[in-house]
């Protein structure tokens, strides 16, 4: 009930009250017992708010299947988006086990165990991408949280919030494969023009066996040198793990190596 205070205020109050008997058991009158609840009454509405904030919330969120369970697996809540990305409406998942629903049975095992560590410890599983089932028995790539809930008199609570992220792996396959097939190709440039660049290596090979004009045969082994150089470093661009970048140390290894075989025969050339 509402009562007044001395200033005119009002507050809500509860009243106990019992009837005052005599000795011969007539009644004699009541006592009354007025609790002023005001601040009862306004954290239970609070609460009440709350409550429907946090439900209008979950419903209103497109993209963000929210499910409801007890730690047996039960479902007791089911939002619009959870509909949409598995298929179920509400009214077929209310009542029935999650791990029925939407769990691929080679995971229902670890799932289950999952949901009792939730239970007993009240610490919820990290985030992470999972991969579920549809109704129709396809398969749903989510980005899944979880949420454990202590409420009085009710016990634990579960909530696993899922973001379906279906287009979002799609992409990333496709542009995964689009990289590959670059790759590959960029590969193969270098790989082609290492072969170009060794053709006209070898031609100068053959024009320099047919001179005799020591001016001339030393101005071709330069020549050669400096294109063997480039061809080097297709070849190991080529070879390598990272199509922009070689080791540099094992470049000039390579490169001095090939220059002393070409200027230095003999050994004579010391190399630091």
């Amino acid at each position: 009930s509402k009562d007044r205070r001395p200033d005119g205020s009002v507050i809500d109050c509860q009243i106990d009250w019992t009837y005052l008997y005599d000795a011969r058991g007539q009644v004699q009158g009541f006592l009354a017992v007025i609790a002023d609840i005001t601040e009862k009454k306004r954290m239970h509405e609070a609460l009440r708010e709350s409550e429907a904030r946090f439900r209008l919330l979950l419903e209103q969120t497109p993209s963000i299947a929210a499910q409801g369970y007890s730690p047996n697996g039960t479902v007791h809540y089911w939002n619009a988006a959870a509909e949409t990305i598995y298929g179920y409406t509400m009214q077929e998942a209310i009542g029935q086990n999650l791990l029925d629903l939407i769990i691929p049975p080679e995971m229902r095992s670890e799932v289950k165990q999952a949901i009792q560590q939730m239970a007993t410890t009240g610490q919820p599983l990290p985030t992470g991408e999972l991969s579920l089932m549809h109704k129709d028995g396809g398969r749903v790539a989510v980005l899944s949280s979880h949420a454990v809930i202590q409420i009085p008199g009710k016990g634990v609570e579960l909530f696993c919030l899922n973001m379906d992220i279906s287009e979002r792996k799609r992409i990333e396959e496709a542009l995964r494969h689009s990289l590959t097939e670059k790759e590959t190709l960029l590969r193969e440039v270098h790989h082609r023009v290492k072969n170009n660049l060794a053709a006209v290596i070898g031609l100068i090979d053959l024009r320099r066996s047919l001179l005799t004009d020591a001016p001339t045969v030393s101005l071709l082994i330069e020549l050669r040198s400096r294109i063997k150089s480039m061809a080097l470093v297709h070849e190991m661009l080529y070879q390598s793990g990272a199509l922009n970048r070689i080791d540099f140390h094992a470049y000039l290894q390579a490169l001095i190596g090939h220059l002393r075989g070409s200027f230095d025969p003999r050994g004579a050339i010391q190399i630091n």
